[in-house]
């Protein structure tokens, strides 16, 4: 789905917001990012668990905010 959604339309950061999911497709999305040069961010509020960090991580440039508690 990510790859499809790449194809159709010009990304500019990756936005994440997820608890996790499936490694192995976090994995793969993550390569795509990383041969893609999109940076990825983690807005405030938001939660990047688990697999979620294999996509972070491959970002060109990475971010993420605090919450505020």
């Amino acid at each position: 789905k990510f790859a499809r959604l790449v194809a159709e339309q010009r990304f500019h950061v990756v936005v994440l917001d997820s608890g996790g999911g499936s490694l192995v497709e976090a994995i793969k999305i993550g390569e795509m990012v990383s041969q893609l040069r999109l940076p990825t961010k983690v807005a405030k509020e938001a939660l990047c668990a688990s697999a979620c960090f294999f996509i972070w991580i491959n970002g060109a440039t990475r971010s993420a905010s605090t919450f505020d508690r």
